[in-house]
């Protein structure tokens, strides 16, 4: 009996061409792709999918389908389809809304777009830590130490800050941190403009629920 221990014949191979070498599609590393254009609607068997690319088309989808999912990396939605049979008929993704993406620092603070990665948030953190003093930092020291551990990195690449926020899981990490820095959330509608509030524990108000209005985002 003949044992073969190789996969392949590697002398049956072509010549390496680095001309055939597969690349990315540039038009997908193009930051500026969504600008060109306008809003994308998939309407599916069970679910239509809304993709905006301004703050008023997503404020505008929000108040005409006020129970819709604004998603952003999919991460918390993905399992909930999965394992608790759950559907959504509508689902607005948020990811291209540049606002959501924004980060400044400010007189009180540091201002995180919802739609911020928590890979991103985390490299934030980091900088920071750097160039302020070392009583300024240890709450930040605490985001960071506690990313670490935070689901995987993939997760993380993927997964908003605020999807994490209005999922308003018992056993999140993250919004202990948030609240026991004394953060604060924006919301914005359509009918309503913004308001911030402190994030307390008072806006837990049950099971996965925020004490938040049906047409409001988090921004």
């Amino acid at each position: 009996v003949e044992v073969r221990t190789a996969l392949h014949d590697v002398s049956k191979f072509m010549p390496y061409d680095s001309t055939q070498e597969p690349i990315f599609p540039p038009e997908l590393m193009d930051k500026s792709w969504h600008k060109k254009h306008a809003l994308v609607t998939v309407n599916g068997k069970r679910a239509t999918w809304h993709r905006p690319t301004s703050m008023d088309q997503l404020l505008a989808l929000k108040s005409k389908h006020p129970n819709a999912k604004i998603v952003v990396g999919n991460s918390e939605i993905g399992v909930e389809m999965k394992f608790r049979n759950l559907v959504y008929p509508v689902l607005v993704s948020a990811a291209d809304v540049k606002e959501l993406h924004e980060v400044s620092s400010t007189e009180t603070g540091l201002k995180v777009g919802a739609a911020v990665t928590l890979t991103e948030f985390g490299h934030v953190m980091e900088k920071l830590v750097k160039d302020i003093p070392e009583y300024k930092s240890r709450v930040l020291v605490a985001f960071i130490d506690m990313l670490r551990w935070f689901a995987g990195q993939q997760i993380r690449n993927v997964a908003g800050l605020g999807g994490n926020v209005m999922t308003a899981s018992p056993i999140s990490d993250l919004n202990p941190l948030l609240v026991a820095a004394g953060s604060s959330l924006t919301f914005a509608s359509q009918s309503g403009g913004q308001r911030t509030v402190p994030f307390t524990a008072d806006m837990f108000i049950g099971y996965r629920k925020m004490a938040v209005k049906e047409d409001e985002i988090l921004l």
